[in-house]
């Protein structure tokens, strides 16, 4: 009986947002979603692919330690700029 009850409860409260309708936005269409891992890390390689969102490609590759500077409180006032040679 506990079981039954417990499912009862994981059925009526475990997806709540399906019952609020935001204003603009669009249901999501299940059909389109897929929870399988393979495909899922397949489409995300080809979207990184596509579309890259990483520091280095939307600034020429170069090296970002040249940009680093730092006045971390525990250098007690002293501002590092790196590469530090």
């Amino acid at each position: 009986m506990t079981t039954e009850l417990g499912l009862s409860d994981k059925l009526l409260n475990g997806d709540l947002l399906r019952f609020y309708h935001l204003p603009g936005f669009e249901k999501v269409q299940k059909k389109g979603v897929s929870y399988n891992l393979k495909k899922g890390l397949k489409a995300l390689k080809q979207q990184q692919k596509d579309h890259p969102t990483s520091w280095r490609d939307q600034n020429d590759h170069r090296n970002s330690i040249d940009d680093y500077e730092t006045d971390a409180p525990e250098l007690n006032g002293v501002t590092l700029k790196f590469p530090t040679k």
